[in-house]
């Protein structure tokens, strides 16, 4: 992992169904529907309920910002979501945002929040993650995927 100083690490909280898409790199593009507030390098994926677990990592290749309209016609066959339930999602928004999956790391053994940071708890929609915590995620032995191709 190459952090610079200018980016951070951000673990998101993802459904499992999504989490491992994004493992097993059918699911290309990750939507939310708040930015970060800095620039982030790398995603810590977090599966929820009912897994619990962080089950890996991806480098960010870029965040789009755009309409949901906009969003599904440029990101939809890659996002692993039906149209009504990515529309749904956004329901009330002009924008929203897609952050484009770079190279994907899964873990061969899944980690607690308390083993990443000491956590007790997920976050409602993500939180940075502190360097020291994060190199120990991407030294633990993984799987990588590689870069995926962006649509």
């Amino acid at each position: 992992m190459d952090q610079s100083t200018n980016s951070r690490v951000a673990l998101l909280p993802i459904h499992p169904e999504f989490a491992e898409g994004i493992m097993n790199g059918t699911k290309r593009v990750e939507f939310r529907r708040r930015a970060f507030a800095h620039p982030v390098s790398h995603v810590i994926v977090y599966a929820t309920a009912p897994t619990m677990m962080v089950v890996g990592s991806f480098s960010v290749e870029q965040i789009v910002e755009a309409s949901p309209n906009a969003l599904w016609k440029q990101h939809g066959g890659v996002g692993l979501i039906t149209r009504e339930r990515f529309m749904a999602y956004f329901a009330g928004r002009e924008t929203g945002y897609a952050i484009r999956i770079g190279a994907v790391r899964k873990l061969k053994k899944p980690i607690s929040l308390r083993d990443l940071n000491g956590a007790q708890a997920a976050p409602q929609s993500f939180t940075y993650v502190d360097s020291e915590s994060a190199k120990s995620l991407f030294s633990r032995r993984s799987e990588t995927l590689g870069s995926l191709a962006a649509p």
